[in-house]
């Protein structure tokens, strides 16, 4: 029995890798509330963690990403709960023309859409596991723009139908 259960853990670690990451990252944070404490289940925590680590993930250098022929430069992408569900956390570094696209709201908005798809796109596995993105276009330290959307506005021809959905007759 308790082989199969590690052989399940296992294939999911492997089939879901960014998601368990940032899952892992999740529980390690509510295990060590205080950096000067260690524990074995920590450790134990933290080894399966370094085991799910993907390649592509942004750290000593950014993830590039494209997407309808732009190309954004990922910094960094956690978790954050601030609007209630678990949401990622993304950060990109815009070029100087899509700084300039910034400054138009609809045009942003398509802008920062269009890297949540394209990092969807290589994380397909995010859609199911996170309830949205929540990303940044920073400049430095200043954020040029933000927006934070669910996943099913983010792709939505791509997830089943909400549930409790009400279908409205035409007359």
């Amino acid at each position: 029995m308790a082989s199969g259960i590690g052989n399940r853990r296992e294939a999911m670690r492997k089939e879901h890798e960014m998601g368990c990451l940032f899952y892992y990252r999740t529980a390690a944070y509510f295990l060590n509330p205080v950096d000067f404490l260690s524990s074995p289940n920590l450790e134990k925590l933290r080894h399966e963690e370094d085991g799910v680590r993907p390649d592509n993930l942004p750290g000593a250098k950014p993830l590039m990403i494209t997407a309808l022929g732009s190309q954004f430069q990922i910094t960094a992408v956690d978790t954050t709960s601030v609007f209630g569900d678990l949401d990622l956390d993304v950060h990109y570094t815009p070029n100087a023309t899509q700084v300039a696209q910034l400054r138009d709201p609809p045009t942003a908005r398509k802008q920062v859409t269009d890297a949540m798809t394209a990092l969807l796109a290589l994380h397909p596995e995010l859609l199911e596991a996170f309830h949205g993105i929540w990303i940044h276009a920073d400049n430095g330290t200043a954020s040029l723009f933000s927006l934070e959307l669910p996943m099913r506005q983010i792709v939505p021809d791509t997830l089943p139908p909400a549930s409790g959905s009400i279908s409205v007759p035409h007359s």
